[in-house]
């Protein structure tokens, strides 16, 4: 399982593993676990209708 912080600001997104301490434990106020918030969020790459919720976001990936 791997972690994608979605940054709408930056237009970015960087790859993150399970065990990486960069991960928050929950939302934070610009950022959801699992969901869309200000500045983006973060998703778990393994659940497949979280695909679909980074593609809704409109973000230009840039990696």
């Amino acid at each position: 399982m791997i972690w994608i912080n979605i940054d709408k600001p930056t237009k970015t997104y960087t790859v993150h593993k399970r065990s990486c301490y960069y991960i928050p434990e929950r939302d934070t106020n610009f950022k959801g676990i699992e969901r869309e918030l200000g500045d983006g969020g973060w998703f778990n790459w393994k659940r497949k209708l979280n695909v679909l919720k980074i593609m809704k976001l409109g973000v230009v990936l840039q990696k």
